[in-house]
């Protein structure tokens, strides 16, 4: 027996890989190069179908939908893309619900023509940039082994343009990892330059759950917790409260605690698998896009809906993953904790680690932001 979704649930986000594939080898790559473990390849027109019927099924009221292209390259089918959102938007207009196109990129299958398109569409990217040319090439590079960095730069730099002067205000965003070949101070510092003010970074992710792989991640958040550590003190000695906001530049980790501090707003847990889903080429349901690489985690089917069985024991295990957070002191201003993290990893273990680093980034930010607002009632 299979239901479509719980008759409540509304899905606010669904995180889309309709490109299994990259045309990318980067070297710390842990989804099989997008692939998640199924043949490579392009969603397929039934499993399209059957997908935005669901979607279109259990989106709220008049809310927009946020549908995010991810976890291959997108855009190795360029034309199929745009035809598959037209048809998307159409489906989603006969019930008068807007939506949000979002696809994340490494940028280097673009050219002038073809964002002049996606900015005149409202399509919104985010750039896969690593920071710096050493850095992003030394980890980043083609199949033929050649340099991205580059011709990613010059269409980031377009786009940025092209969507500021479109009348549909696309947003044109950068992701940089951070990798064993980079600080987060030097790719912060390089974005800067580039005239960003608050950069979006992530830890490098282990491959698998080795031992050695798992210290070298801890290693690599140490250090990020350091590099942020010294920019939150530095910044708020020289800032008050009530400028931040528009003099910010740093980690947008740091600038979300802080907007939470300010404006007191209360943290909202993980949306996965209730107003998050996602959605692989083959139409497979899971909880988000991440816990598809364990491989285990598939808990329905567009064309058939959700499993039940399959569906209750992930809410299960979640909600298992939570008891912790009731008295957490952190709670109310908690940046998440992921239960994906290491891939064929159980959740909880992904949780208690992701836990960890969460209440590291909230010491940094709760501590700071109390220097932040010295600086106002001493100046």
């Amino acid at each position: 027996m299979t239901i479509r979704l719980h008759p409540l649930t509304q899905v606010r986000t669904w995180q889309v890989l309709f490109v299994q594939d990259c045309n990318l080898r980067c070297s710390y790559c842990s989804s099989g190069f997008g692939t998640y473990g199924i043949q490579k390849g392009l969603m397929e027109p039934r499993a399209w179908k059957d997908f935005v019927s669901l979607a279109v099924h259990h989106a709220p009221e008049e809310a927009p939908v946020r549908f995010e292209f991810g976890g291959g390259e997108t855009f190795l089918h360029y034309d199929e893309f745009l035809q598959a959102i037209e048809y998307l938007r159409d489906k989603f207009n006969v019930r008068h619900v807007p939506v949000e196109i979002h696809v994340t990129t490494n940028g280097t299958l673009l050219n002038p023509a073809r964002l002049r398109t996606l900015a005149g569409m409202g399509v919104s990217l985010a750039f896969s940039i690593d920071g710096p040319p050493d850095v992003h090439d030394a980890k980043r590079r083609t199949v033929g082994g050649m340099d991205s960095h580059a011709l990613a730069m010059q269409n980031w730099r377009r786009y940025s343009k092209l969507s500021r002067k479109s009348p549909e205000k696309p947003a044109c965003k950068v992701h940089s990892v951070i990798t064993d070949a980079s600080r987060l101070r030097h790719v912060l510092n390089f974005w800067i330059q580039e005239g960003l003010t608050v950069v979006e970074t992530a830890v490098q992710w282990p491959r698998n759950a080795t031992r050695a792989s798992l210290t070298q991640f801890k290693r690599r958040q140490q250090q990020y917790l350091e590099d942020l550590r010294q920019w939150a003190f530095q910044f708020a000695k020289e800032h008050w409260a009530e400028e931040f906001l528009s003099r910010y530049q740093g980690s947008l980790d740091l600038f979300s605690l802080w907007k939470k501090m300010f404006f007191q707003e209360i943290s909202k847990p993980c949306g996965a698998g209730e107003q998050i889903m996602a959605v692989d080429r083959k139409g497979g349901l899971y909880p988000c896009e991440l816990l598809m690489m364990s491989g285990q985690l598939k808990i329905g089917d567009a064309a058939e809906g959700i499993f039940p069985e399959s569906y209750r024991s992930f809410l299960k295990e979640k909600n298992k993953c939570r008891v912790s957070c009731k008295t957490c002191v952190a709670r109310k201003c908690c940046p998440g904790s992921c239960m994906a993290g290491v891939p064929y990893q159980t959740l909880q273990k992904n949780f208690s680690s992701g836990c960890w680093f969460a209440k590291e980034l909230y010491k940094i930010a709760f501590r700071s932001y109390k220097i932040l607002l010295q600086s106002k009632h001493e100046n």
